[in-house]
Parts: C-alpha cells; structure tokens; sequence
C-alpha cells in the first residue's frame, strides 16, 4: 500500500463487508504518513461523524465526487481518502480527469471487482483514471487467539487432513489455540484481527476488466496472476504465528 500511495496519481480501493474494520485500516494508512507528510497535505473525506486528526484534515462527504475532487484539488494534497463511495460515486472517480494526488478510497461490498469490470466495459475509453488503479486491497475479519491463555493446539488426524487440504498447514504441525481465561471471558478469543486480500492491477488484469478478453477463463487466469496476496495465503500466516486458531481458518476456508 505504502509503495502505491507514494507513487504519485495512483489509486488504491480498500473493499470488504461492513463491519470489516474498513474505516480502522484507512484511518492506519493515514496515520502512518503523518511523519513523512505535512497533515496538511492528507485530505480526508468521510460521512459524519467528524473527529478532528493531528494528521490529516477531515472533510464531509456529501454530494458527488467530481465536485469533491474539484475542492480538493484547490487544497493541493499529496494524499487523498475517501471513506466510504457508493457504487454512483466509484464511478465518478473513475471517470474523472484528475492527476494528482494519490487517492486511497473504502468500498463497502465483495463485488468491488465486478463493479469495475462494469464500469470499465460501459465507459470504454471515456475512463482517464483507470489506468491509475494500482491496487484492490480486500479485508475480513477473523476472530484472534487470546494470547493471556494461548497454548498448544492438539489437531486429530482428520483436522490436520483438513487443513492441508485447504493449504492452511504448516511443516511442523505447530498450531496455538485459546484456553480460556478471565481476560476472554473463558472464550479462548480476544476480539478481531484483519486479514487481506491483495490484487495488483496488471496490464492483463485491465484489459479483462475492458472487455478485451471476455472469457471467463480468461479473465479467471488475468486474476490468478495479479494476486500478489490471497486471504488464503494471509491466514496460513497468521495461523503459523498462533494469532489464529487453525479451526478458525478452516471455518473461514473450507476444503474446496
């Protein structure tokens, strides 16, 4: 995300369900460029309520977001966020001209790809900041080990089967789960942590969102080779470092 953002003009879109912690992530990655940027030049867009930042200026997100873009741009940020757009105003933003400054934008929905896909086969070449779309970054939640009670987790046969059917394994068979203590309130769980979902948006990838290659195996194939991260993937890593129980990744990822 950081290697994105600091290229100037490109877009980042955060997607997931509501609830899945959204706000909280783009509230991060503003945060963490406070010590390389002027929080005047981090413009934040969001529906009410507004709680003032030390490192960004907050917004009101009302009306579209062409004229959005249109006061921003007298701002002259290095950043822009928005959170969250409506299907209307992801629109909006992909079809206007802008050249700075590096936006990073929440959507709230599991359809955020196919959206894009629509928008860039009805736009066709009306579209000028398509092309700056460097990377979808999709979010869930998963519930975390307490790490008060955290120990060893003994799997049958049948479990650790399971997992390595789902790729959720690991070569020592070392997995954490929660026992149970007053911190959890005896639920061996300790709220929430975020797992992600990157797509980089190839040449190939974009030119399946066009409509140049309608097929679904072609398209299928353009998706496979632009993630550079899957939720799969990012659960497997979380369950070697015993942050999540391995029965909790096989409930989010089951044997296909």
């Amino acid at each position: 995300v950081r290697a994105c953002i600091n290229e100037p003009g490109q877009i980042v879109f955060l997607s997931g369900e509501r609830g899945a912690g959204l706000s909280t992530t783009l509230a991060s990655i503003l945060a963490a460029e406070k010590d390389k940027r002027d929080p005047r030049n981090i413009l934040l867009f969001k529906t009410p309520p507004l709680i003032p930042s030390k490192s960004h200026i907050v917004c009101e997100l009302e009306g579209s977001i062409h004229e959005l873009l249109n006061v921003a741009a007298l701002q002259k940020p290095d950043l822009l966020a928005i959170d969250s757009v409506s299907y209307a105003q992801l629109e909006e933003l992909i079809l206007h001209k802008i050249e700075q400054p590096s936006i990073v934008a929440s959507y709230h929905g599991t359809d955020l790809l196919d959206l894009l896909a629509e928008i860039a086969e009805n736009s066709r070449s009306r579209a000028p900041s398509f092309h700056r779309i460097a990377l979808l970054l999709g979010q869930k939640l998963v519930r975390a080990v307490c790490l008060e009670c955290r120990q060893p987790s003994q799997l049958d046969e049948k479990e650790q089967r399971r997992l390595q059917q789902s790729q959720l394994d690991n070569r020592t068979n070392s997995y954490f789960t929660g026992k149970g203590c007053d911190s959890c309130a005896q639920t061996g769980v300790a709220g929430f942590i975020p797992i992600f979902e990157a797509i980089q948006c190839s040449r190939s990838l974009l030119e399946a969102l066009g409509g140049q290659q309608k097929s679904p195996e072609q398209r299928e194939a353009a998706l496979r080779k632009s993630i550079a991260w899957s939720y799969r993937s990012f659960s497997r890593l979380l369950i070697n470092q015993g942050l999540i129980d391995p029965l909790e990744g096989l409930r989010m990822f089951p044997p296909e």
